[in-house]
């Protein structure tokens, strides 16, 4: 599987709200540290679309900006927790844009910020992963979809759409 052109626009467009964040925290990268990441985070992600059957029309940006943080947050112990933060802010900027607006509340964010610390410092019994903040992103996007749909359509007193079987 390989990622098309228009793909590695769309990650490049993606990975660009990061850099930024990482500047205004004060976060130095070099182009070889970042240039990794994005790679890892490239082959995570096709490895990602082959293991679930994904069949993408565009590139998920919680994805990209996850894994990418992610990887690079792995690849440097002393700046690790404000790249942490910077990934965490990026996220919850993208979900905020979402509709209707609004993004994780601070304690949420803070939460999330150990839990990844933890992980990354071996301590996983209390710790997430990179595909755990994903799908944490990925479950707050859907639930705010799903609260929009509502509030345009209204209550019918049905649960289609809220859960159903599995």
């Amino acid at each position: 599987m390989n990622i098309t052109d228009e793909e590695l626009r769309q990650i490049e467009e993606i990975t660009d709200l990061l850099e930024v964040a990482f500047r205004s925290n004060e976060v130095s990268f070099d182009k070889p540290e970042w240039r990794k990441a994005v790679k890892d985070s490239i082959a995570h992600h096709e490895g990602h679309l082959q293991s679930f059957g994904v069949t993408q029309a565009t590139v998920d940006p919680y994805k990209i900006l996850t894994w990418v943080g992610y990887f690079f947050g792995e690849s440097d112990n002393s700046q690790r927790p404000r790249i942490v933060e910077a990934m965490l802010d990026t996220l919850n900027y993208c979900l905020g844009k979402e509709t209707p607006p609004g993004g994780l509340d601070s304690t949420t964010k803070n939460y999330l910020h150990a839990y990844v610390l933890n992980e990354m410092n071996d301590q996983s019994d209390h710790g997430i992963g990179k595909n755990g903040v994903f799908m944490s992103f990925n479950c707050a996007s859907q639930m705010k979809r799903m609260a929009n749909r509502r509030l345009q359509k209204g209550w019918g007193g049905s649960s289609s759409g809220w859960g159903g079987s599995r």
